[in-house]
């Protein structure tokens, strides 16, 4: 018999459980409490379940006659109440997580003695007995058991020639990142290195839902472009990352796609300074070179529109791990909505915000810097940054944004940390 993830937990284990505000309403009016906990899998969403009992002391201590316990199971995804059992009797009853019909996926089971096979050997010891099994969806109404797969996003990844940036790591942090989530299937370019010839750099754009810069080298081919520009006006989705917003600075539909730039020569005939004062936009004309960093440091991110869908429900405040933080970034700056700024010099300075370009739908996000060294990718360990870049690139290829607020997203006096890429509760 084979358990799917048999894990017993008691409340004061630290494993993750279930948000307050998401634990079943009769347990918070009635005082239950989790008298343990089991993660399966049982439909086809890649996100587990979480089985949890829940029980209520009254008071009839021995008998049990009177103690109730009723289940609920939490997708470990979204956070959602999926079902909530009526109330039974845990003298008689347990709860059971298994595959028993060997399909892969676990059912739900009450188990109980089957006390017409109780036998004992003939001095009365050596009691043996059956078990007797009852699926919980026959009892109640029953469990959701085949949810529809959401496809996943087909991604490309472009990244390379960036000498200040360890581009193929920061690509397979991304990679790993958005694949973790179940939400993107990822292919990841590396062009040339430096003095390589970029003449035949010509993905085939239209066959992806999302395509993710991680580059910073030298133009590509007239024909590679005129494709690009096609792909996001047609309704591709496009997301910058970082270091992105710095090369090709003379391509002008570059420029308009990633909103604003920094550095290569960009200065006020790029267009203005954008920035926030009071929660107001700001285009600064004033003459001067775009972009600006200093050492590396933990920020606080704000987030000036709470409402928008990359960002609802988060905490309009949070701290972010150490990264390299640009600023003074000046552009086109047309159909630009800023949804993340850090506070410097006086000024709210963005660091992600969102594009519209013909049909398609753009998220820059200057946040994620990774190191010339292989080890320095700690800047995209931090949980804020993974969460809003999931949820960015889910936008920018959707339109919409399906992930929850997770339980482990920073608040304003702590940074949290997936160093593994993946949120916890998977």
């Amino acid at each position: 018999m084979k358990r799917i993830l048999p894990i017993l937990l008691s409340l004061a284990l630290s494993l993750p459980l279930p948000a307050q505000e998401n634990v079943p309403e009769a347990a918070r009016k009635r005082g239950y409490g989790i008298v343990k906990t089991e993660f399966a899998q049982l439909d086809q969403d890649p996100a587990s379940e979480q089985v949890i009992l829940f029980g209520h002391d009254n008071g009839h201590w021995p008998e049990f006659d009177l103690f109730k316990s009723y289940i609920a199971v939490v997708d470990s995804h979204t956070r959602e109440v999926e079902f909530l059992s009526d109330e039974f009797v845990t003298d008689r009853y347990n709860l059971m997580v298994e595959d028993r019909d060997g399909d892969g996926l676990a059912e739900l089971y009450y188990y109980y003695v089957d006390m017409d096979s109780f036998r004992t050997d003939e001095n009365g010891y050596h009691p043996q007995w059956k078990y007797e099994y009852r699926r919980k969806d026959l009892i109640d109404r029953p469990i959701p058991v085949q949810k529809p797969r959401k496809e996943k996003v087909r991604t490309l990844i472009v990244a390379g020639m960036d000498g200040s940036h360890y581009s193929r790591g920061a690509a397979e942090c991304l990679r790993q990142i958005l694949e973790n989530s179940g939400l993107f299937s990822v292919e990841v370019h590396i062009t040339p290195d430096w003095g390589g010839d970029m003449a035949y750099f010509h993905p085939e754009f239209k066959k992806y839902g999302l395509v993710i810069l991680d580059y910073g080298g030298i133009p590509w081919p007239k024909e590679t472009e005129k494709d690009f520009e096609a792909y996001v006006a047609d309704g591709g989705g496009l997301v910058f990352i970082h270091s992105s917003v710095i090369p090709m600075e003379n391509w002008e539909a570059y420029n308009k796609m990633s909103g604003l730039g920094a550095w290569n020569g960009r200065n006020e005939k790029w267009g203005p300074y954008l920035y926030l004062q009071n929660g107001k936009y700001v285009y600064d004309y004033t003459p001067g070179w775009a972009g600006h960093h200093g050492l590396q440091h933990h920020i606080l991110v704000d987030h000036p529109n709470p409402e928008h869908p990359i960002v609802k429900g988060l905490p309009t405040t949070w701290h972010h791990y150490k990264d390299e933080i640009y600023t003074r970034l000046r552009g086109p700056a047309e159909h630009v909505e800023v949804i993340a700024t850090t506070h410097d010099s006086g000024r709210d300075e963005p660091l992600m915000w969102t594009v519209r370009y013909g049909k398609g739908r753009i998220f820059a996000d200057v946040l994620g810097h990774c190191g010339s060294d292989p080890n320095m990718t700690y800047a995209m360990t931090c949980t804020g940054y993974q969460v809003t870049l999931l949820r960015g690139c889910e936008w920018a290829a959707t339109g919409q944004v399906t992930q929850p607020a997770p339980v482990d997203f920073p608040d304003r006096e702590h940074y949290t940390l997936r160093q593994e890429f993946k949120d916890p509760c998977r």
